[in-house]
């Protein structure tokens, strides 16, 4: 049964083909199987025609997963997937910063046209016809507060100002008052 990869990388590295060098032909069946959209014990099961268990295969395809060749194949193929499909923090920041920097008279003129530079930030696109017949579009944008907070919480700049008072700067930025009640201690 052929299966097909559902997180196919361009074209796999060196180092992962030399790591599939080192695969059995049942090892290299169970890693395909294993990234498809197929269950590890399932995988297990396809590749080595066992017919033990769920939880016999298992507990196989988990040591497969983790231990010696097969292993070491599996690390890094997720790790190359991670790599192909995963945005990076500067892509992320990127979009962060065009959605707070976007103005609405950017993304739609006067006429109702959407400019496409910005499709990527639409969130929702809605037409209507005002009183007089006339086209009205509506263009939903993602909250600027929003991308500024995500965007702060990414660089690290959502912890608070810290401002360090002493108790003497206090008391010498008060100034003297003179219409103050003085109270009598018995005694002094």
């Amino acid at each position: 049964m052929a299966t097909t990869n559902a997180l196919a990388t361009p074209k796999p590295s060196k180092l992962l083909r030399k790591l599939r060098l080192a695969l059995n032909p049942k090892q290299c069946a169970f890693v395909d199987h294993l990234f498809s959209p197929m269950k590890a014990f399932e995988a297990y099961k396809l590749a080595y025609g066992d017919d033990s268990t769920d939880k016999i295969a298992g507990q196989g395809a988990w040591r497969l997963m983790h231990q010696g060749p097969t292993g070491e194949y599996c690390q890094q193929f997720k790790l190359e997937q991670w790599e192909a499909v995963m945005m990076s923090r500067e892509e992320k920041r990127a979009i962060l910063a065009k959605v707070a920097r976007t103005a609405i008279t950017d993304v739609v003129d006067s006429n109702g046209t959407i400019n496409e530079d910005f499709a990527d930030i639409i969130e929702q696109v809605s037409q209507s016809t005002d009183r007089d017949g006339n086209a009205v579009v509506t263009v939903k944008l993602p909250s600027k507060l929003a991308a500024v907070t995500i965007d702060n919480q990414m660089a690290g700049h959502q912890a608070p100002i810290q401002v360090s008072h002493s108790l003497s700067g206090l008391l010498s930025s008060l100034e003297p008052t003179s219409d103050l009640p003085s109270k009598h201690i018995a005694g002094s």
